[in-house]
This record gives structure tokens, C-alpha cells and sequence, in this order.
């Protein structure tokens, strides 16, 4: 009897380990996904823009990317409720290459200074 219950053991061991090394496998798998934005395609990646208090006409932020992007942008309204910020055009001018226009309003016109933030 003890050596059915040996061989037993012996063999539900292997199979008890194998299930536990597919399982960490594929718990944590790899991303590849990226997103990297230039302010002009030769410059490094940044995180933010710095948008002057005279405003920008055709201003250009050059994103790439591995994933297809879907662009919504959200900013704070001045105080008059004016949208200071307008994206213009999203053209992929390469598979993987996105450059968005777009205008910023000056702030001297708006006879504000007010902080402007807004994500894209």
C-alpha cells in the first residue's frame, strides 16, 4: 500500500509543478505598446509644451506611436469661457508618425494672465 501511494505522489508531483510555471507565465505578459511626443521631430521627447503668452498659430506636436490614437484634448476655459486652444488638423504623415496642429489664442488679447493647462 505505501508503495501505491508513493508512486502516486511521484507522479502528481511533475504535473502539479508544471501547472504552476504556465500559470506565473501567463499572469504578467509583455506590452509593447509606446507613445513618444516631439515638439519638432528632431528634438528629445517631452512630457509638456510651454505655450507663450503671445500664442502660437500652426504650432506642431509630432507623436509616435505603435498603437492607433483617437485625439481628444481637455483645457481650462478663460474667464470670459472662450476655448484658448484649437487643434486644427491630425494627419499620420507616416505609418506610426501623427503631426497635430494646432492654435493657441495670445493671452495679451484676452487681457488675462491666467494660468492655461490642458491635456492632449
Amino acid at each position: 500500500m505505501n508503495t501505491k501511494l508513493l508512486i502516486l505522489t511521484g507522479l502528481s508531483i511533475p504535473f502539479l509543478l508544471a501547472s504552476c510555471v504556465n500559470k506565473d507565465e501567463n499572469s504578467a505578459p509583455l506590452r509593447s505598446e509606446y507613445i513618444t511626443v516631439y515638439e519638432s521631430s528632431e528634438d528629445k521627447a517631452v512630457n509638456e509644451i510651454q505655450v507663450p503668452m503671445e500664442g502660437v498659430e500652426d504650432g506642431k506636436i509630432h507623436v509616435l506611436s505603435n498603437v492607433p490614437l483617437k485625439g481628444k484634448y481637455f483645457v481650462n476655459p478663460t474667464e470670459d469661457g472662450t476655448d484658448w486652444f484649437q487643434v486644427k488638423s491630425v494627419e499620420e504623415v507616416e505609418p506610426g508618425h501623427t503631426v497635430v496642429t494646432y492654435d493657441a489664442a495670445s493671452l495679451l488679447a484676452l487681457n488675462s494672465l491666467d494660468l492655461r493647462e490642458g491635456k492632449l
